[in-house]
């Protein structure tokens, strides 16, 4: 049987058959992250927000996530300094997004980079990567609470580049208002500081106290050799202090943050619980006593641009800064 115009009635029969299939398949949702798809990109299904953090100054821990389905494996491939590559260094089954690297060398001069794939039958997904030099790396996380800090290196140390807010023992937000332990961290009395340790003011300290794994509190010794190295007490503040006015007082004089120390003025808490000088004064502790009710700290000011080295009592509660182990 044919149509007036001469086309067979099985011929459009077959067409719209043809043509509805086709769009059907082409209306089907397609499982994006589904590793198995040849036709979903590698980077659909790739692993994601890959981290690392200390569990020891020759130990750390990979953390990553990835939210596809069907994954089998987790390939993780690394390498240290100029060596060649580690292919298959680590393989992590599915459902687990960690593992530890305990062959690290703490030393400034090797980088070490990491790349992670998902893996489903023969197909890779595309690689989480980075590289980090564990003698000062930076970010890093405290893997006590998970908050993360910079560091950076001013001659031959390693400081971190923000205050410590770590809650313990006494240990107190300015003003007693949790924000500001997001900015300035938390104010310590040295007791709380020392976590124990008895006072030491060697080169390292070796005093670890309140710090992280890996990290330690700096003695007066340690604050010292930092001064020193950007050029003495009466113009390293300018050089350690964040520029600008966002979280210092006008005028912030000779504020340049040239060493990456990033000061912030938080503060310091009384014997009797009042807070003072937030926004003018940063006052630090440090792992050395002058006597038994004393111990030696700094304090850097919004209106000059020297770093004065003076003696605290114990009881008050200063920020804190922690100083790499190496």
């Amino acid at each position: 049987m044919k149509s007036s115009h001469g086309i067979s009635v099985k011929l459009i029969i077959a067409l719209f058959i043809l043509f509805s299939s086709v769009l059907i398949n082409s209306c089907q949702k397609r499982e994006y992250d589904n590793p198995y798809d040849e036709h979903v990109l590698a980077s659909a299904w790739a692993p994601y927000d890959l981290q690392i953090s200390d569990i020891s100054i020759t130990e750390k821990k990979l953390e990553w996530k990835c939210d596809a389905s069907n994954v089998e494996n987790f390939i993780i491939d690394r390498k240290a300094g100029n060596s060649e590559w580690q292919l298959n260094y680590r393989i992590i089954p599915a459902g687990t997004f960690e593992t530890t690297d305990n062959d690290i060398i703490p030393s400034s001069d090797i980088t070490y980079q990491y790349r992670i794939y998902a893996t489903a039958g023969t197909r890779h997904s595309a690689p989480a990567e980075i590289s980090i030099n564990f003698a000062c790396p930076s970010p890093f996380k405290d893997p006590r609470n998970g908050k993360s800090y910079k560091a950076v290196q001013i001659g031959t140390q390693c400081w971190m580049a923000g205050n410590l807010n770590y809650q313990t023992g006494n240990s107190w937000c300015y003003d007693n208002n949790s924000s500001y332990c997001d900015i300035y961290g938390r104010l310590y009395d040295w007791a709380t500081l020392m976590n124990g340790a008895s006072s030491s003011n060697a080169v390292p300290s070796g005093v670890q106290g309140i710090c992280p794994d890996g990290w330690h509190v700096p003695s007066d010794a340690e604050w010292t050799i930092l001064v020193d190295y950007l050029s003495g007490d009466g113009i390293a503040g300018g050089a350690m202090k964040e520029a600008g006015y966002t979280h210092w007082n006008r005028p912030n004089t000779g504020a340049t943050n040239s060493s990456g120390f990033s000061t912030l003025p938080g503060g310091y808490r009384s014997i009797y619980g009042s807070f003072y000088y937030m926004g003018s004064s940063a006052y630090f502790g440090s792992s050395s006593e002058y006597d038994a009710s004393y111990a030696w700290g700094r304090i850097l000011y919004y209106d000059f641009d020297d770093v004065s080295r003076s003696y605290y009592y114990k009881d008050y509660g200063r920020s804190v800064r922690c100083l790499r182990d190496f």
